[in-house]
């Protein structure tokens, strides 16, 4: 059953996906109507759950479950990702799908993305810094994302690497 994201509690699950690239207005278009057939249909066990979505920054996909009215099984989250596959090929192949790309917001605005091989040359060329504004696409809960779910680089589980770049000068 589809219910808005901003309708669903601060308790639901939520898992974040990032596409590889901004979305088109077509594809944002394509992806809203994707997702919400798909929230409208998922169940778990036969149980309709309350599931929601948003996309964010143009580049985002939150798919969030409030687990008071049903908790979703692993079947149920496996035909989650399952509808982020159909989407990606329904994008023509755009991978949303990729967990080894750390998105960050440029000074510009716009959202980039440093590959996870490349964090320790980031650090120590500067591109990636303290307090640059990452986006932890591992927040559990819509509040976690409701409360800030962009925070400095330091913040994160990244913070390691700006301890390791200090301990090496």
């Amino acid at each position: 059953m589809y219910i808005p994201l901003n309708q669903l509690p601060a308790s639901a699950r939520t898992w974040v996906y990032q596409a590889a690239r901004d979305l088109t207005p077509a594809e944002t278009e394509l992806a809203e109507g994707h997702l919400r057939a798909f929230c409208e249909s998922w169940a778990a066990h036969g149980q309709p759950l309350h599931g929601g979505f948003a996309l964010l920054e143009n580049r985002f996909v939150v798919l969030a479950v409030d687990e008071h009215t049903g908790l979703p099984s692993g079947c149920s989250i496996d035909s989650s990702v399952g509808a982020l596959r159909t989407l990606s090929a329904a994008l023509g192949g755009l991978d949303l799908l990729d967990k080894s790309q750390i998105p960050y917001a440029q000074t510009d605005g716009s959202v980039g993305t440093i590959g996870r091989a490349e964090l320790r040359a980031a650090v120590a060329d500067g591109r990636l810094q303290p307090d640059t504004p990452v986006f932890d696409t591992l927040v559990p809960t819509l509040g976690d994302l409701r409360a800030g779910w962009r925070k400095p680089a330091a913040a994160t589980w990244l913070a390691r690497y700006f301890s390791a770049e200090k301990n090496a000068r």
